[in-house]
């Protein structure tokens, strides 16, 4: 069996440590946002994450001789994370902690392996795989009500996000090809409602496809629960190895997570991404054409105002369509970033890289038409 090195064991126990700093202080501040009958049950959680970056200290200070500290880097990462908290509608910040959870237990197992031979530092790790397994309960029940919700959300992101990629990408390439500005206006409009009409084709067919999947799904791992619990620490070990777990050790992890059906169900279902509360293939069809209206109109109009206030320069509408596009883009990365539990930051780039690519590539072709076909003459 692979043993993992001692260098990339301390940066794991470093990064460990981060982890649980900035899950302690954001649950502090969670707490501060719930009524009083959750208050007390949030704040144990945010106490017992500051004793797992203590362990993790611990372990660094005993086997490496060091001791982490909270710099500047940490601390503004815990601002930007509770200025992002405080933005959120609580039922997605909620979720957005429980998926930390559920991601801490499958970084967690990676690195037992490495202190198998200190039984001490092996029986801490494995009290706070434990811990980690109850806090990820205790955040789905505080959203179980709420998961069909979160679905909706993660769908207007989607519509948001392709409704901005598309119109952006067809006005640079109308605009390369030095076209009339009216004719760019309507032009655009007429290809975000053909691209309406396909991605809502797209979503629906998709949406229905899950949905029936889902509900076949959860009806397996419910029967599972009722007839052989011990069935699912099957599926629980099958799905630590798809996450880049060894076999051995997801078998061992299994025992640490115990025999509680309702525990190992919830986990099952959590690690397949399965909420209780699925949309409907409508919820979504509505969900995903409204919000890539929402995404599309706000670039499209600046081109009719200057069209009809008389205006021939293509320079200030496209400025203020791309102004307009960098914020929904911004806006809608930090939400992806938050409902699937990654860096909002690594979101915005990764989409604002798709929107450059694809605009350059319409750009071009917009280009060569003007070059070889003359579409200049139109304006």
């Amino acid at each position: 069996m692979h043993v993992m090195s001692s260098e990339k064991s301390f940066q794991y126990l470093k990064k460990f440590w981060k982890l649980e700093m900035v899950a302690s202080s954001l649950y502090d501040f969670l707490a501060k946002r719930t009524t009083k009958k959750r208050k007390r049950g949030i704040e144990k959680i945010a106490k017992m994450e500051r004793g797992h970056a203590n362990v993790w200290n611990n372990i660094s200070q005993k086997g490496f001789d060091y001791s982490f500290q909270p710099n500047i880097t940490l601390k503004i990462r815990i601002l930007i994370m509770k200025f992002i908290s405080f933005l959120f509608p609580k039922t997605i910040f909620i979720h957005y902690m429980e998926l930390g959870e559920r991601n801490a237990i499958i970084e967690y197992t990676k690195i037992r392996e490495a202190f198998r031979e200190d039984k001490k530092a092996l029986e801490m790790i494995e009290n706070i795989i434990r811990d980690e397994v109850r806090h990820e309960w205790e955040m789905m029940e505080l959203v179980a009500d709420k998961s069909g919700y979160i679905r909706k959300a993660k769908e207007a992101v989607h519509g948001l996000i392709a409704g901005i990629l598309e119109t952006i990408a067809v006005l640079v390439g109308f605009i390369a090809a030095d076209l009339d500005i009216l004719f760019v206006g309507l032009a655009t409009l007429i290809a975000t409602i053909t691209g309406l009409i396909t991605i809502l084709t797209i979503s629906y067919l998709s949406v229905k496809s899950e949905y029936d999947i889902h509900v076949g799904e959860i009806a397996t791992i419910e029967a599972k629960h009722g007839i052989e619990p011990r069935a699912l620490r099957t599926d629980l070990e099958h799905l630590l190895v798809d996450h880049g777990i060894a076999f051995e050790m997801a078998q061992e992890v299994v025992e640490v997570i115990g025999d509680d059906p309702d525990v190992l169900r919830n986990l099952v279902r959590t690690m397949k991404l399965l909420e209780v509360g699925h949309i409907t293939p409508r919820e979504a069809l509505i969900t995903t054409g409204l919000f890539f209206l929402l995404g599309t109109l706000p670039t499209v109009i600046p081109f009719f105002i200057y069209a009809f206030l008389g205006y021939e320069n293509l320079l200030y509408p496209a400025i203020i369509a791309t102004v307009l596009a960098v914020i929904v883009i911004a806006v809608a990365g930090v939400y992806k970033g938050v409902l699937s539990n990654k860096r909002p930051i690594f979101e915005i780039l990764k989409f604002l890289g798709v929107m450059i690519g694809t605009s350059a590539i319409t750009y071009l072709i917009g280009f060569l038409a003007r070059l070889v076909l003359g579409t200049g003459i139109l304006h």
